[in-house]
């Protein structure tokens, strides 16, 4: 006789024989039995066959377990023990067995996946039946669905009950109690398939029957009469389904099995061998492998339908095995149609998965579903599709997705046949349809695959439609789009409570690689039968481009589909929209019979009790608990001896008078009790009714008057005492992270509790509160758990507990870590009063993470450019999977960060590397359930390798195409991934470029702000190194760039989920980590994110754990504290003013003339005072933008950091404190008690600290919060004082309410607050000086100290501290200071006039051999000067003063004689507090005196921000020594060389005013002596004579001849006209004769002709003497016109180029070789050099004298000059220091106009600039005062030098440089920069062809007023011949220019006839 029946995923039929105690096995096809299995059975009545393959049977009577069987028939290790034979088997998807015992009426459960074979009771109470909802009375058959909801045949109550999981009462779901239901008689088995229809065994009534959207109806055996005909049943017990959709029945009493057969249409094609699906979680992996390949093939626009078809079936069988039932098409275009139909025996429907893809083809016919073009034909044939079926009765989810090629106008379309495949499940397993669309230009196949449905799902749906027309050569396609998770059906939607949030997350994949550019819509639609309501979209749903989130609360009950419409913007034809459905379901409501949920109160025997679950539940879908919506009973029981009273297995209300013996009343009477209301929402029990000493428990069942699925039960214990007791209630701080779990409340493991306790009565004094913890175990028998007390609550208070003796207490998750094993734990508060005591609990289960998945990842190596798979399939938990996080780290796990987060269980991720070569990444997988409980899954590391390509790219071209695709995406995963990696690359780059400057000696304060903790070792340098520099900031600005490109990405990141914060943070932390790339748009756009994540993260901060509010808070700390870094590095002078910055900055506003308020329109707010130069205007205008930048981030920075500290302050407890210690910043959040923190200290990073005054006990013992920031850099001030800050951190420290408000706790002077404040780490000190001191010895004086001057004028009323280091070089001796502001000290034995003195003892010399002194800023304030005196102390004084520290000091009224020289350096420091308009004071600070160079000191009586001040002195000049030792005799080299110098100045200043005189004099156009007067056509020569030896002549020449003066003369320039009848052509050669008279020679360079009538110029290189004995000893010679290769040569242009060097660029030969042009004369010249050689005398001795001797530089020697290579730098910086000076003296000289100047000349002839004459007598005053002060100073520090020192320095080569720089610029520019086209020299006599060559009109007259002038001068001269109107014409040109020379040249003519007839000349 059969009893069971159970089919495989193969097609075995395993069947139990009753009678025999075996199981007979049936392979697929045979009817011969292949097996037959037995052991120890005892009348076996079920059994279930796992995914592996055991066989579990029930055992029966009286074995009392469940058997196991291997495959092959195998008896092992019993599955489960039990209570009595189990009539039901039934294994859910976490491989848990669940028994049905009829006889006992329950049903329990077991893990087979445990060690223990404990069984948990599931439904039902054992051995008592009953018709309650938490009764059962002979259940048989259950089926368990993935939500763990258990279905349960309550066969003698003739129903079928759910139990939802961890509930005890049902719902019914068919049968009695069920109004309209179908009627039942002893249901045996129950099966739920894809559309939660029911399937039940009728035992009694002979039928299966099945519910339906009509109701139920009948499948089989429907007449309702036992019988044995085919169409018949008697006594049917269980059904079971094959892949078919074949049901087989156990038809008992006929002692078969009995087979329902689907029966196919005739039309059914023929198809493979289906196989079953299965439904655990574990398959979903291969249907995502099998999806992405399907979408593979598809995106192959070329793949026919039969090789689809084809691949699909392989893809389908090889990779999902049996998971997924495939269907093949013979022909893909068959016309032919197949019609969609599965028929079944009996009534038994089945639903029909049906995919169709519609491809345009030239055939005959058009489709109906695309409009006919004109002309053609329309035809529909039939459908054509395939079908594989399901287990009977089971049918599954219908979904059509459909995509439509249209065909062109004019032809026809063949619609190709369809092939669908569907996957079957078992009952009750939902099915999800994943369709893949193929795109092709003739035929088409698409193939739908049924995935396997979770709460998770693995994969999306993507509709695809288009509605034009595409062509065979398309490149471009309707995009791919996904939205995870999925819901494409509205049968099957995702089910979200309503007080969840909805959130979607979409993959878009554009298949197009000519536009990038869409748009998205989402929408939303309410649904019933149909979605066709839309909803409009208000403010709460933020949606983005891929991305919609709906905030809880927001939708009402109902069914919702969200659809995403992606549209190409440039092809919008091309479109896609894809759908999700989402059922909003109630919430579960949170029950408490008191406050807070509180498991266990106290009471007194006397007091009556108030139980009121209307006042105190939680509804968390509405604002507030409606509590006349509810039924409520009530029940109690004396807790430890008695369960719940019932009644045949029904529980017995407090309000029934029934009695259950066996259990009794917890009250004694029925009027021990009263309802409060009408409704009964609330209930007290009278006092006296329950007896002392007893523990009673109280259950409330709620259920919802309108809706009984909604249910609720509340728990509460009562310990009962024989006095009153305070009534104490528990609550957890952050609710979210406490579920009701029946009697406990479900904690995560993963994170730590934080619990609340108050008096709930009126209390009086409390005088102590303790809190204790305790471990449980449960009784199974009593139903009791039992408590023991944690024993090591002691051992860890303020390591893991918090706050023991408070109302508040708290637990990290340490404690549920360390002790995984314990499951149930009880938080218990003892508040003890004067006269009792009152005790209060909360009960807690461990909620378990999610289990039996792993994950893994795919390829195993890669680059940062690689897509690697993640997969992390199988994982359950009871309450569903939430989402999947991806963290990875390096060096440390605790450092890990979140990298990506996802929906579904695979995804795809790119992985960072930490360093430029090679990374080793290590990944661990969180996977976090709907209740934020966390299993950690650590996979295998993957080594990642830098792809540096896409940066380079990047770096040369910031719009790189791959790039942009990917960071346009908007998907935070992708755009966070992609800018994470290139901020790391540009992060190791920049850490390159700062290490490169390093190693070229430039100063890392200069070029970046060290990170805190972080040092580079760097060796002090005096120098840079420009080019490495320059080098360096081309760079940083490159990169810079970049950053702030991908910086724009981030702020269209939408903030929405936890997630999204916590990446985003860590996102923007690395991104803005190189402080010294961040723009000020980058800054802003940072600073603005960072705030709003703050405000967000503190926004949920109440409902995450403690442990994501750290995470978020460090990041957001690390991000705003860059932020601020980066925008005051420039303004503190730091870091570099960024390209961008200072063009933005200064690029010319388009609204200038209209926008008054724009800061264009206040020059003022860009000068310097008078200050308005372009280039001042510039740089300031720059700095007022960055200055208005940090103005704006610096108060947003405060409102971040108040938004984390109150985020924070909602999780810390007294006690607890949070530290961030990274590179960027230190933040440190205490929480204590005012009793606590006298003369406490709070450690920040280094040596930064604060302590706390000792009188800061207070009254008050209530909660604060200490907040301490370290920072790197302090922020810079507004203020026009220096306050030095720019080498300081800055320290924040607050004391905060629980508010977070500023507490003031202002302390007195005798009893400040004391902080340290560290300097920047790279600081680098300047070696100090040595004093040459012993110098004097030999010198007679009458000083008594050698006195030093400190100016402390320079400070601008800045209160600092002066510190003094001195090392002595014999460190025996000792010293005497002495000290007094503003005058010099004395002390003798008649006068003591100082402020302070102090013994330097060898025993007071530090660990560096120096004795250190300190004045604090308190007595430096209001002062000017500060001079001090130090003296030795003999060795009688020492011992004598050393020994025993005198009161006065020692005396003596001996001079000074110094055995040993010392070493000196002086600094100050200053400590500042930042007020409220953000300035630096420093009133009411004292900086301490264990400042020092590394750190302040600081004593403040207030509390703020604070920072230190830093600077090094100059060193003094010893004024003593120079005075002493001024005279000649010991100066000799220095007097004797400023002497000469003198000297030598007055005698050339007397040769250049000679040599001027002569110029004015010569300076002209000569016209030849020679010329005829009836010549009228001009020439213009100009003859270039050598510098070289007799290079002139006094020969006659023959052309060349002027009596009134000497002409080619050494070095001279001649300019002639000569006039000749007429035009002599296009010159081709000029023949030159010398007749060599008195054999003189001369040597011509070159000359030039120019033609003054038509202004053509010939060049004519000589480079010849014309000498009888030199070079080719000829006088004569013919030289060729140059073309322009000769004038290009190296000769020529070095010629050239070194004469205009010489006689205008340098100023020192210049005053023997001047251009006669040229309007800077040799005086002023001669002037000028001789102030600039002193100026750079001066310069060098300062470099020079800070040169370490003893450095072991390496010599050079060149007898008798001597120099080193540091000695040559120092040349080189001087250069380049006083270049600018230099130029602009020349500037100034060049351009002030001559005396002689014609003031009437009005014309408006476009001149350069020019400085009235009169200016040049301030420029000599202002040269001599420089000349002055340099000479002076000078000598002060050569007598310091000493005679030795200074002969060394004059010798030294540095003086040789101005020769080498002659000869480097000539060679350079002969050798790069050939301008000989450009003719300087004759450019002065010779006026370029401007005038005649198409000017303007007014040009014109501006010639002609120049030549009116000059005719007025001409009319009053004497002109006696043609040579004086060439001098007078000359000298005009000279002084108006020579634009007039080309129109009076032609008057030239006709003046010289009339002159020459006038006077009778030739």
């Amino acid at each position: 006789m059969p009893s069971s029946v159970f089919i495989t995923k193969n097609n075995t039929i395993y069947v139990t024989n009753y009678q025999y105690g075996k199981v007979i096995v049936w392979i697929a096809g045979n009817s011969t039995p292949s097996n037959t299995i037995s052991g120890n059975l005892n009348e076996p009545l079920s059994l279930f066959i796992t995914d592996e393959g055991d066989i579990l049977v029930d055992a029966g009577n009286p074995n009392g377990l469940v058997a196991r069987f291997m495959p092959n028939g195998t008896k092992t290790a019993p599955a489960m023990y039990t209570s009595s034979y189990c009539s039901g088997l039934f294994v859910d998807i976490n491989n848990t067995l669940y028994c049905a015992m009829d006889v006992l009426h329950q049903i329990v459960k077991c893990s087979l996946s445990s060690s223990s074979n404990a069984t948990i009771a599931v439904a039902g109470k054992f051995n008592e039946s009953g018709s309650m909802p938490d009764e059962l009375n002979y259940p048989n058959g259950i089926f368990v669905d993935i939500n763990f909801d258990v279905y349960v045949a309550d066969s003698a109550n003739s129903r079928i009950q759910i139990f939802q999981a961890g509930k005890l009462n049902a719902t019914t779901a068919a049968g009695t109690g069920l109004n309209g239901s179908v009627t039942l008689t002893y249901p045996t088995s129950v099966a739920l398939d894809a559309d939660n229809n029911l399937y039940i065994v009728d035992f009694d009534d002979n039928r299966v029957i099945v519910s339906g959207p009509n109701g139920f109806r009948c499948i089989a055996a429907c007449s309702g009469k036992a019988g044995s005909g085919p169409t018949k049943l008697n006594a049917p017990s269980f059904m079971a389904f094959d892949t078919y959709g074949n049901m087989f029945v156990v038809d008992g009493n006929n002692s078969r099995i009995q087979k329902f057969s689907l029966i196919s249409n005739s039309c059914d094609l023929t198809t493979s061998d289906p196989t079953t699906t299965q439904y655990q979680t574990k398959y979903r992996t291969s249907i995502d492998s099998t999806i992405n390949k399907i979408t593979q093939i598809t995106s192959n626009k070329q793949t026919t339908a039969s090789t689809i078809t084809s691949t699909v079936t392989t893809n389908i069988t090889t990779k999902i095995a049996t998971t997924i039932a495939s269907t093949t098409t013979t022909a893909a275009a068959a016309a032919a149609a197949t019609a969609v139909t599965a028929t079944t025996p009996a009534a038994i429907p089945t639903t029909t998965i049906a995919t169709t893809t519609t491809a345009a083809a030239a055939a005959t016919t058009v489709t109906a579903t695309i409009p006919a073009a004109a002309g053609t034909a329309t035809t529909t044939p039939a459908a054509t599709a395939v079908t594989a079926t399901t287990p009977a009765a089971i049918p599954t989810t219908t979904i059509a997705t459909t995509t439509t090629i249209p065909a062109a106008a004019g032809t026809t379309t063949t619609t190709a046949a369809a092939t669908a495949v569907t996957a079957t499940t078992p009952a009750a397993i939902p099915t999800t349809t994943i369709a893949a669309t193929t795109r092709t230009t003739t035929t088409a196949a698409t193939t739908a695959v049924t995935a396997i449905p979770t709460t998770t799902i693995a994969a999306a749906t993507t509709t695809t439609t288009a509605s034009q027309i595409l062509f065979a050569n398309q490149s471009c396609f309707s995009p791919n789009v996904m939205i995870s998770p999925p819901a494409p059906s509205l049968n099957s939607p995702l089910e979200i409570q309503r007080s969840q949030d909805i959130y979607f997350i979409s993959l878009i994949d554009l298949n197009c690689n000519q536009s990038f550019s869409v748009s998205t819509k989402w929408t939303v639609t309410g649904c019933t039968s149909i979605c066709s309501s839309q909803i409009e979209l208000d403010e709460q749903i933020i949606t983005t481009y891929s991305e919609l989130y709906i905030p809880l609360g927001t939708l009402q009950y109902g069914i919702y589909k969200f659809d995403l419409t992606v549209t190409m913007i440039d092809i919008p034809w091309l479109q896609t929209t894809t759908p999700v459905y989402v059922r909003i379901i109630p919430s579960l409501i949170k029950v408490n019979l008191v406050q807070y949920g509180t498991s266990m109160i106290t009471y007194g025997y006397n007091e009556n009790l108030l139980l009121d679950p209307g006042s105190f539940s939680i509804d968390l879908d509405e604002p507030y608990f409606n509590a006349a919506n509810w039924v409520y009973k009530y029940y109690c029981r004396i807790y430890g001896q008695y369960n719940f009273p019932n009644f045949q297995g029904s529980l017995i209300t407090i309000d029934n008078p029934m009695i259950n013996s066996l259990n009794s009343s917890c009250l004694s009477n029925q009027t021990g009790w009263k309802f409060v209301n009408s409704i009964n929402s609330s209930i007290t029990i009278l006092s006296h009714s329950l007896q002392p000493n007893q523990t009673y428990q109280f259950m409330v069942y709620m259920e919802n008057r309108e809706n009984s699925s909604l249910q609720g039960t509340g728990y509460l214990l009562v310990d009962i005492e024989d006095n009153p007791r305070q009534t104490i209630g528990i609550g957890c701080v952050i609710q979210t992270m406490c579920a009701p779990n029946m009697e406990f409340q479900a904690v995560n493991p993963s994170t730590q509790v934080a619990l609340f306790s108050t008096c709930l009565n009126n209390c009086s004094t409390i005088e102590n509160i303790t809190w204790n913890i305790y471990t449980g175990s449960i009784n199974s028998s009593s139903n009791v758990t039992r408590w023991t007390l944690f024993n090591q609550i002691n051992l860890y208070e303020n390591i893991w507990f918090f706050g023991r003796n408070t109302s508040n207490f708290t637990s990290t998750n340490q404690l549920f870590i360390v002790n995984s094993q314990i499951n149930l734990w009880r938080f218990e508060v003892l508040y003890q009063f004067p006269s009792e005591s009152s005790r209060s609990a909360l009960n807690f289960i461990i909620n378990q993470p999610p289990t039996n998945g792993s994950c893994s990842i795919f390829p195993f190596n890669g680059t940062t450019n690689t897509l690697f798979t993640i997969s992390c399939p199988n994982w359950f938990d009871e309450n569903g999977i939430k989402d999947y996080s991806l963290y990875y780290w390096t060096n440390g796990y605790v450092k890990r960060s979140i990298i990506a987060f996802s929906l579904i269980s695979t995804f795809e991720v790119r992985l960072p590397a930490d360093d430029l070569n090679t990374s080793v990444i290590h990944l661990t997988v969180f996977i976090r359930d709907q209740f934020d409980c966390i299993q950690e899954v650590n996979i295998t590391s993957v080594t990642i390798i830098q792809d540096l390509l896409e940066i380079n790219n990047l770096l040369n071209n910031i719009k790189t195409n791959s790039t942009l695709r990917l960071i346009s995406s908007t998907n935070q995963n992708v755009v966070g991934q992609v800018i994470y990696s290139f901020s790391q690359q540009l992060n190791q780059l920049d850490g390159q470029n700062i290490d490169k400057a390093l190693s070229n000696n430039i100063s890392l304060t200069s070029v970046s702000i060290s990170q805190l903790g972080e040092q580079r070792i760097q060796q002090m340098s005096v120098f840079g190194n420009t080019s490495a520099l320059n080098d360096f900031n081309q760079k940083l600005n490159s990169q810079a760039n970049v950053r702030e490109y991908l910086m724009n990405f981030t702020d269209n990141l939408p903030i929405l989920t936890l997630n999204s914060i916590l990446f985003q943070s860590i996102i923007l932390s690395e991104l803005t980590k190189s402080t010294n790339q961040l723009t000020r748009l980058s800054s802003i756009i940072a600073s603005n994110k960072c705030y709003q994540l703050a405000k967000s993260l503190n926004t949920i901060s109440t409902k995450i754990a403690f442990e994501h509010v750290q995470i978020g808070v460090d990041r957001i700390t690390q991000c705003i504290t860059n932020v601020l870094t980066a925008i005051n590095g420039p303004l503190q002078e730091r870091t570099t003013l960024l390209d961008l910055d200072y063009f933005r900055a200064n690029d010319f506003p388009v609204d200038y003339d209209t926008d008054l308020e724009s800061p264009w329109s206040n020059p003022n707010l860009f000068a310097n005072g008078n200050d308005f130069s372009w280039n001042t205007m510039e740089k300031n205008r720059d700095l007022y933008y960055q200055k208005r930048a940090q103005t704006q981030i610096s108060e947003q920075s405060k409102q971040t950091i108040a938004f984390l500290t109150s985020a924070l302050n909602n999780h810390l407890n007294i006690g607890q404190n949070f530290t961030i210690n990274s590179s960027s910043v230190f933040m440190s959040l205490q929480t204590t008690t005012f009793q606590s923190v006298s003369n406490g200290i709070i450690k920040s990073i280094g040596n930064a600290q604060v302590q706390l005054p000792s009188n800061m006990n207070s009254n008050d013992n209530y909660l604060i919060s200490f907040r301490s920031i370290v920072q790197p850099l302090a922020s810079a001030d507004q203020s026009p004082s220096n306050s030095y800050t720019n080498l300081s951190t800055t320290i924040s420290f607050s004391i905060l309410d629980r508010n977070g408000n500023e507490l003031s706790f202002p302390t007195l002077s005798n009893n400040p607050y004391r902080l340290i404040i560290p300097r920047d780490v790279n600081l680098i000190l300047p070696s100090m000086t040595l004093q040459n001191a012993t110098s004097m010895n030999g010198t007679p004086h009458h000083l008594l100290f050698n006195l030093h001057y400190v100016d402390l004028s320079q400070l601008n009323g800045i209160s600092v501290s002066i510190h003094m280091e001195m090392k002595p070089l014999n460190l025996s001796l000792g010293y005497l200071l002495v000290y007094k502001f503003d005058s010099s000290p004395v002390l003798n034995s008649s006068m003591s006039e100082i402020d302070h003195w102090s013994l330097f003892c060898p025993s007071n010399l530090t660990i560096n051999n120096m004795y250190t002194y300190f004045i604090n800023n308190q007595l430096t304030n209001n002062h000017k000067s500060l001079i001090f005196g130090l003296r030795e102390l003999n060795s009688t004084e020492i011992s004598q003063y050393c020994t025993t520290p005198p009161v006065n000091p020692p005396i003596t009224d001996a001079p000074f004689d110094f055995t040993s020289d010392y070493e000196l350096r002086l600094y100050t420091s200053g400590c500042y507090y930042l007020d409220s308009n953000n300035q630096w004071q420093s009133d009411g600070l004292i900086v301490g005196s264990l400042t020092n160079t590394n750190e302040t000191e600081c004593f403040s009586t207030h509390l703020t921000t604070f920072a230190g001040g830093f600077l090094v002195l100059p060193s003094p000049i010893n004024w003593n020594y120079v005075f002493l030792h001024a005279n000649f005799n010991r100066n000799k080299t220095i007097y004797i060389t400023m002497i000469s110098v003198s000297i030598l100045y007055l005698l050339i200043m007397i040769y250049a005013r000679f040599k001027n005189k002569n110029l004015i004099e010569k300076f002209g156009v000569i016209a030849l002596e020679d010329n005829r007067q009836e010549d009228q056509y001009c020439y213009q020569i100009i003859v270039f004579i050598d510098h070289r030896k007799d290079a002139e002549t006094k020969s006659q020449v023959r052309t060349f001849n002027y009596s009134k003066q000497n002409i080619s003369q050494h070095g001279d320039i001649d300019s002639s006209v000569i006039t000749v009848p007429k035009s002599l052509g296009k010159l081709n050669s000029i023949c030159i004769w010398h007749n060599n008279k008195d054999n003189l020679l001369e040597y011509w360079k070159y000359l030039i002709i120019c033609n003054l009538q038509i202004l053509e110029k010939s060049d004519f290189i000589c480079q010849r003497w014309f000498a009888i004995d030199k070079h080719d000893e000829r006088v004569e010679h013919l030289l060729p016109v140059s073309n322009e290769l000769p004038k290009h040569e190296f000769l020529c242009i070095s010629s050239k180029e070194v004469y205009w060097n010489i006689s205008e660029d340098h100023l020192c030969l210049t005053i023997s070789f001047h251009s006669p042009s040229n309007n800077f004369s040799r005086v002023q010249r001669c002037t000028y050099y001789c102030i600039l050689t002193f100026t750079l005398m001066l310069l060098d001795i300062l470099y020079y004298n800070q040169m370490n001797e003893t450095n072991g530089k390496t010599s050079l020697l060149f007898d008798p000059l001597y120099t080193t290579y540091e000695q040559i730098e120092i040349v080189i910086i001087v250069e380049l220091l006083i270049f600018c000076s230099s130029l602009y003296f020349v500037q100034f000289f060049r351009h002030i106009q001559l005396l002689l100047t014609n003031s009437s000349d009005k014309s408006k002839t476009k001149k350069r600039f020019q400085f009235p004459w009169w200016r040049f007598i301030s420029a000599y005053r202002l040269l001599f005062i420089i000349g002055f002060i340099s000479m002076s100073f000078i000598v002060v520090h050569i007598i310091e030098f000493g005679n030795l020192k200074t002969q060394k320095w004059i010798i030294s080569l540095i003086h040789l440089v101005e020769p080498i720089k002659i000869f480097a610029l000539t060679t350079f520019f002969v050798c790069f920069i050939r301008e000989s086209a450009k003719e300087k020299q004759a450019n002065e006599y010779f006026v370029n062809f401007l005038i005649c060559s198409n000017q303007r009109f007014h040009q014109f007259k501006q010639v002609d007023g120049s030549r009116n002038d000059f005719v007025h001068l001409r009319d009053n001269e004497k002109i006696s011949t043609i040579h004086n109107y060439w001098n007078l014409f000359g000298k005009f040109v000279f002084n108006h220019g020579t634009m007039v020379i080309h129109t009076e040249i032609f008057q030239l003519t006709l003046m010289t006839k009339q002159i020459n007839r006038s006077n009778g000349l030739k």
